[in-house]
């Protein structure tokens, strides 16, 4: 916590939004911890409307622009990243929808969301994913939600994810 509130001292006293170091985060005792897509899973009773789901993350990324950020070296300090926003940046990349085989188990959803969240990022793009997988038996769907850990931690998946799906049939209002 000390050394996240050092980096944010120093990004800010530099004018950049960020410190992230290209192979990872460093602890006070110089041992190097890798960063890690952290991905979340949400089980949908049914799957969502398309389009209803794709406005919603419209709204999303309006009200969360760090979504829209890619990271990008700092000029003249070719050992500092910061968040820049993605002039380019395409919705279509970062929703995705699937439809898994007939048959397909939880094990199954569960392997295929184990294999994205073990893959890595598009550097060139702003870091997260977030795919809707249909076809589980009863009409059921997932939405595995892969972000970068420097968007969100943990706990900040299962908020993201509050934004983006309501636990009532009828959508709500951000």
């Amino acid at each position: 916590e000390l050394l996240l509130r050092e980096q944010r001292f120093i990004a800010c006293r530099r004018g950049v939004a960020a410190v992230i170091f290209p192979e990872g985060t460093r602890a006070r005792d110089g041992e190097l911890g890798k960063f890690r897509p952290r991905g979340t899973l949400a089980l949908l009773d049914a799957a969502p409307e398309w389009e209803r789901l794709r406005t919603r993350m419209v709204e999303v990324v309006d009200n969360i622009p760090v979504l829209r950020d890619k990271v990008s070296p700092v000029p003249l300090h070719p050992t500092l990243l910061r968040w820049q926003p993605d002039d380019e940046f395409d919705l279509t990349y970062h929703l995705r929808r699937i439809s898994l085989p007939a048959g397909a188990s939880m094990q199954d959803l569960l392997d295929w969301a184990r294999s994205v969240a073990a893959g890595g990022f598009d550097p060139t793009r702003p870091l997260w994913e977030f795919t809707l997988l249909e076809g589980m038996p009863d009409g059921r769907a997932a939405l595995v939600m892969k972000v970068h850990h420097a968007l969100t931690a943990g706990i900040g998946g299962v908020q993201l994810a509050a934004h983006v799906v309501d636990l009532q049939r009828e959508p709500s209002d951000l």
